[in-house]
């Protein structure tokens, strides 16, 4: 009987950390990671959020994937990211386009795409693979992240219980922006795309590159073999070297 009452605990718990309120924090050491406090990050703030406590902070829905709500905080070196996933998905397939992991790794590239990291890319691109590897389920964690981490990551991720925290409060939901940036999914030819005015030797075979809707929307990567497919929409196409063009 009592194994019984145990499978029950256990099926409810799994139940519940399914559904409802999920979220993820990476906070990291003050000092570090080298965080350029002067830079003013030019956001749209019909669909960013900028609110002011000491330092500026954003709250937004993550281009990535609009399920998600992220507050993020640069220059103080936090990120949260939070989510409601429907009562009824338990009992189908149903999940989000991209996972908490996929999102929290995404934003934390954000912060040096808006140019507060004094380190390279491909520096970042490596921290945040220690930090937050792909294959980490990072629901209900609080990762936080300094120098006595560098030998052993594991040890500072802490898993709370589901109850443990973390989600928004009525405060946090009050930070957002009213607008969602929303991709453009309507079915349009495919073209392909030459830039035979726009090749040198910046952009080359090989480089991978992301592509962008016109509000900043995440479409796709993809590696640059010297033509790109694109929809009828205008698109914004932004190569690894920081070279750019816009489709029409």
């Amino acid at each position: 009987m009592k194994q019984v009452f145990a499978f029950v605990i256990f099926l409810a718990v799994s139940v519940w950390s399914a559904v409802g309120d999920q979220w993820t924090e990476l906070v990291f050491q003050e000092g570090f990671l080298d965080i350029d406090s002067t830079v003013s990050p030019n956001v749209d703030t019909v669909y960013v959020s900028i609110w002011h406590n000491k330092v500026d902070a954003y709250a937004y829905y993550s281009t990535l994937d609009t399920n998600y709500m992220v507050f993020s905080d640069p220059r103080s070196a936090s990120i949260r990211v939070y989510c409601t996933v429907p009562a009824d998905s338990v009992f189908t397939s149903f999940k989000f386009p991209h996972s908490l992991t996929e999102v929290l790794r995404y934003e934390f590239m954000k912060w040096h795409e808006w140019g507060f990291l004094g380190i390279t890319k491909d520096s970042a691109q490596r921290l945040i693979d220690l930090v937050v590897p792909d294959s980490l389920d990072v629901r209900f964690y609080r990762i936080f992240y300094g120098e006595e981490c560098l030998d052993d990551p594991a040890s500072c991720r802490s898993r709370t219980s589901v109850n443990g925290g973390g989600g928004t409060v009525q405060d946090d939901f009050n930070l957002l922006p009213q607008k969602k940036i929303l991709a453009d999914t309507s079915e349009k030819p495919l073209r392909i795309f030459e830039p035979a005015n726009f090749m040198s030797e910046s952009v080359i075979p090989g480089m991978r590159y992301h592509v962008f809707d016109v509000n900043g929307v995440f479409i796709r990567s993809g590696i640059w073999q010297g033509t790109i497919k694109a929809t009828g929409s205008t698109r914004i196409v932004r190569f690894e070297n920081g070279k750019t063009v816009i489709l029409r």
